[in-house]
């Protein structure tokens, strides 16, 4: 099974996103609260990752996003998969933890998707995806009412197993950032 990298949101910052997760319950979209997931911003999905040399060098490299902070001020849309998401500005330093993770676990993970490469990654937290077509309007609504800009701290960087349809997720490592 796939593997993705996250970086998990501060509780202030993730208690924002899973409110309009539950906004929009009220709707029928349920898809990230029904694949258990918890609010994050993906840095890499792989195919697999070599477990141990994984956890060997998450530790440290998590030293790296100490600090780290996003400013979520606009909504994006990736309308061929019909996701919806806050974009953080992609500060030199977001960018910059991004590329040095990819540097440092090149060759630790196994095929890479390609749009979470350096140069591809659209950063974002997803906040509705994989909801019908007839949903875009009411989607689109709910996260409008709901939208604030808000701001986060990376809390922890988490190693995620799941399925091609989400219909589970597994942590399978967390990494505290200090």
């Amino acid at each position: 099974m796939p593997v993705a990298v996250e970086l998990s949101l501060d509780a202030e910052a993730s208690a924002v996103v899973a409110g309009i997760w539950e906004r929009l319950r009220g709707i029928g979209v349920t898809y990230m609260l029904d694949c258990a997931s918890v609010p994050h911003v993906t840095i890499a999905v792989y195919e697999r990752v070599h477990r141990p040399a994984y956890e060997a060098a998450v530790t440290e490299f998590a030293s790296r996003a100490s600090g780290l902070r996003f400013h979520f001020a606009m909504l994006g849309v990736f309308p061929t998969t019909r996701v919806v998401a806050a974009a953080p500005t992609p500060t030199p330093e977001l960018l910059s933890f991004h590329e040095g993770f990819h540097e440092r676990f090149l060759g630790i993970g196994v095929d890479p998707q390609e749009h979470y490469l350096p140069g591809e990654w659209v950063p974002h937290c997803t906040l509705a995806m994989e909801f019908p077509d007839d949903k875009w309007n009411a989607v689109l609504t709910v996260i409008r009412t709901e939208w604030q800009p808000f701001s986060a701290s990376a809390r922890s960087l988490m190693l995620v197993e799941f399925t091609e349809r989400c219909e589970s997720v597994d942590l399978l490592h967390e990494c505290h950032i200090p």
